[in-house]
């Protein structure tokens, strides 16, 4: 008994698998492309969620120091 950390077999144990079913190798690896392909686009969706939130918030920050200083401006002028 063997103890594999991965998406894919052992190399040894493609042989066994291949016995039980000639297309279980294929069908195997077809599963783990999708889930790497369905994770890279989880990933894609987070991280462009993520920028859009920063951007936001140094947008909301500039427009606060640019009332801030306004603010100043004015209280100086008075």
């Amino acid at each position: 008994m063997s103890i594999r950390t991965g998406p894919y077999p052992n190399p040894e144990d493609y042989d066994y698998y291949h016995e039980i079913d000639p297309d279980l190798t294929t069908q195997m690896k077809k599963m783990v492309l999708e889930e790497q392909r369905h994770q890279h686009k989880l990933d894609e969706q987070y991280l462009n969620k993520d920028f859009g939130l920063r951007r936001q918030g140094q947008m909301l920050a500039f427009v606060l120091c640019i009332m801030a200083l306004q603010g100043f401006n004015f209280t100086e002028s008075n």
